[in-house]
């Protein structure tokens, strides 16, 4: 895994001035992988994508 720290700092900067931050992008750049990466305890991972029929 790549160590991204503009990224992490970016997201404490975001959660001193909101409890809520929300990672948007297209699939398959590292969201989930970023958000892991701030540790297990602190996130809540939820899916938005449309349920398939």
């Amino acid at each position: 895994m790549i160590d991204r720290p503009f990224w992490r700092q970016r997201i404490a900067t975001a959660w001193e001035q909101a409890p809520i931050v929300w990672l948007a992008g297209v699939r398959r750049v590292g969201k989930t992988t970023l958000a892991s990466s701030l540790g297990l305890e602190r996130i809540l991972y939820v899916n938005c994508d449309l349920p398939e029929k």
